[in-house]
């Protein structure tokens, strides 16, 4: 498996809710019509290679995780200077679950082992609903012999109406996951987090430690970037969309009452039903997809600042994007991450 490197970021958080503000280079068939503001080109005023060739190199190697129609789970890698070009994709394992029974997954992490130097495996890792029920998925591959083996353990049961989820939780300490999982139940609109504990490897258990309604128009969800200890703000953040078109920034403390904040980023024409967020030199990488249409976008973001957030469209990947569900890809060093305020 190829590997990229990224490094830590910061950037601003507006926390208080931001005024309407229209997405600059909207996407074709958004609701509202594009503009310049905040963007240093305008998609929709030059044709796409000249905002790829002005906006290159990224800094990063933008990276995703994808659950293909027939149930194989691939990691997506596109190229650092040619970012727009189509990306190449890795099959991290061949038959997570028959189509059509996940109907919710998180970002993949992956780590190397401990016990061998230099390392001989790689885990790539991920909780995901399948027919109903929470599931946490590991693929070993031997990277000696060239083989891969998937093994999945039911976390927990009755999770059918969560349809979004998203992972704080990496092997920081230990090379074990802790931190939070976050996920939407569609039903009543209300966001859950739960405490992730992995004591012993690959038997992650889950403990709800607080809700919240007023989350029953998401759309999709993924991590924005997460806490570290050494971070002033203490923060998980969440990127989500809404069925309006709403792109939202959703801020919580890691400890404590579960208290999340919503800031409005845009408040219309971001119609993606997946996001994928990578760490990009100083800021990020945004990929957004629209499956009706097969089609994946990417943005950066180089700070988040309430409504005035500025989003450089890069281009659409490729020709199309098949996967049935996309979801960000991470190591527990590339993780999406904020270290301070600056």
């Amino acid at each position: 498996m190829r590997r990229s490197v990224r490094r830590a970021v910061t950037g601003i958080v507006a926390t208080a809710s931001a005024a309407t503000v229209p997405l600059a280079g909207a996407m074709p068939g958004s609701a509202a019509t594009p503009v310049t503001t905040g963007l240093s080109r305008s998609a929709a005023a030059q044709p796409q290679s000249a905002v790829a060739t002005a906006a290159l190199p990224l800094g990063c190697q933008p990276l995703a995780s994808a659950l293909m129609p027939t149930g194989q789970l691939t990691e997506v890698i596109t190229v650092n200077e040619h970012p727009l070009r189509p990306p190449y994709w890795e099959d991290i394992y061949r038959s997570i679950a028959p189509a059509g029974t996940v109907t919710a997954l998180t970002s993949t992490s992956t780590q190397w082992d401990r016990v061998n130097y230099p390392p001989v495996y790689l885990y790539s890792r991920q909780f995901f609903v399948r027919s109903g029920a929470l599931y946490f998925g590991s693929t070993t591959y031997n990277t000696v012999k060239q083989t891969k083996s998937f093994t999945s353990r039911q976390v927990g049961s009755s999770w059918s109406p969560f349809r979004h989820l998203a992972d704080s939780s990496d092997p920081w300490t230990g090379y074990k996951k802790a931190g939070s999982l976050y996920g939407v139940n569609s039903n009543t609109g209300t966001l859950h987090r739960y405490r992730v504990s992995e004591q012993t490897w690959g038997k992650p258990v889950l403990t709800h430690t607080g809700s919240k309604t007023g989350f029953g128009g998401i759309r999709s969800l993924t991590l924005a970037y997460q806490y570290r200890p050494w971070a002033s703000d203490g923060q998980d953040a969440l990127l989500a969309t809404t069925s309006k078109g709403a792109l939202l920034l959703i801020t919580m403390p890691r400890t404590g009452s579960f208290a999340p904040r919503t800031t409005v980023l845009r408040s219309s024409t971001w119609y993606f039903d997946d996001l994928a967020v990578t760490n990009c030199g100083s800021g990020w990488a945004l990929l957004a997809v629209k499956k009706g249409v097969q089609q994946a976008h990417l943005y950066y973001i180089p700070a988040y600042n309430g409504s005035n957030t500025r989003f450089t469209y890069v281009g659409r990947i490729g020709t199309t994007w098949s996967a049935s569900r996309t979801a960000g890809f991470w190591s527990d060093a590339e993780v999406p991450l904020r270290q301070w305020n600056p």
